[in-house]
């Protein structure tokens, strides 16, 4: 889930249709927001000049993108070192829909080409400025 805050104004991007759950409940009453609207995700989004890639479980992208972001959800099966290779993106997010062996595997090659890797899984919500 991908939330869009302006003020007390809050968007939810997902994939999931049943976004209406505990987590977007407990969002909304924390920040004393109000749901403003909902959307299913696409594959490519922009958000203030960045460019965001959606890779999911289908694994299938176009090399000629070059996301700014790479945000990889549902576990796709993928060689990230060749997707890194195509894609030249400047970090990595991976949600917690993906597996734990492929988040080892994926930050392993981050680590090797000096990407940034961000596991919400592990480190939490990521936010983007």
């Amino acid at each position: 889930m991908i939330s869009e805050r302006t003020g007390k104004n809050i968007s939810f991007i997902t994939s999931d249709s049943l976004f209406k759950n505990n987590i977007s409940t407990s969002y909304l009453v924390g920040n004393f927001g109000v749901l403003k609207s909902t959307s299913k995700i696409k594959n490519t989004l922009f958000f203030n000049g960045k460019k965001i890639l959606v890779l999911d479980s289908t694994g299938v992208y176009e090399n000629k993108i070059q996301p700014d972001i790479l945000l990889l959800t549902q576990s796709p099966k993928i060689n990230l070192d060749r997707v890194l290779q195509d894609l030249h993106p400047i970090i990595i997010i991976a949600d917690a829909s993906n597996s734990y062996s492929n988040q080892k595997i994926w930050k392993a090659s981050c680590l090797k080409k000096n990407i940034p890797f961000h596991a919400t899984a592990e480190k939490g919500f990521y936010k983007l400025n």
